[in-house]
């Protein structure tokens, strides 16, 4: 009986060596560069604290509003995307943070012009054929650029002391975050123009119909 019994120290040790294990993947997590850089969630926190001011209070459209309603659906769904989805889905994930987005900060931007007495979108002096031309080109480089930035992402490792510096503070280049943070960023600003110009031409339109 004795003999079949537990083997104590080999017990310890492999118990020991599960926790020592264990230890090791939690500190990884810690270790840098981080998936998401500190410069990003700092942004993103910023920005959010500025929206959800200014939407309360009804403030008015200024500069910082303005960055802010951009920066923060930027970071905010590359943040969520990377813990969500992990390194996975990049071009049909890019493409549904582009769009988001560009509509968070088109409504953000009509909301504070409406609630402010202004139109949705003020009036400028355009015409219809130049809104148009400027659809048409900000949909042919988005189409561009998205294709470019699928079919060659920036996801291999940093080998050198500028890239790993950027990688401490955007994020680690492998992951998914620093390459949709990026498409994020460029692709915003150009579907939020194509989005505004569309409005622009329909806004137009209605007024000189009614």
């Amino acid at each position: 009986m004795h003999g079949e019994g537990l083997n104590i120290p080999q017990v310890g040790v492999c118990a020991t060596t599960h926790v020592a294990s264990t230890i090791e993947k939690c500190m990884s997590s810690f270790s840098l560069p981080w998936a998401i850089g500190p410069l990003p969630i700092i942004a993103t926190f910023w920005a959010a604290s500025v929206c959800i001011a200014t939407i309360f209070n009804k403030g008015k459209l200024t500069g910082k509003i303005f960055v802010s309603s951009f920066l923060f659906p930027v970071g905010f769904l590359a943040i969520i995307t990377q813990i969500a989805f992990g390194d996975n889905y990049f071009s049909i994930l890019m493409i549904i943070n582009q769009a988001c987005s560009s509509l968070f900060f088109v409504l953000i931007f009509m909301y504070l012009n409406t609630v402010n007495g202004n139109t949705p979108l003020p009036p400028i002096d355009y015409k219809d054929s130049e809104l148009w031309k400027s659809v048409i080109v900000f949909s042919l480089i988005l189409l561009v650029f998205d294709v470019f930035i699928s079919s060659f992402p920036i996801r291999s490792p940093c080998d050198t002391g500028k890239c790993l510096a950027v990688e401490l503070v955007i994020g680690k280049k492998s992951s998914i975050f620093g390459s949709l943070y990026f498409a994020n960023f460029i692709g915003g600003i150009l579907l939020s123009g194509i989005i505004i110009s569309t409005c622009r031409i329909i806004q137009k339109n209605r007024q000189q119909k009614s």
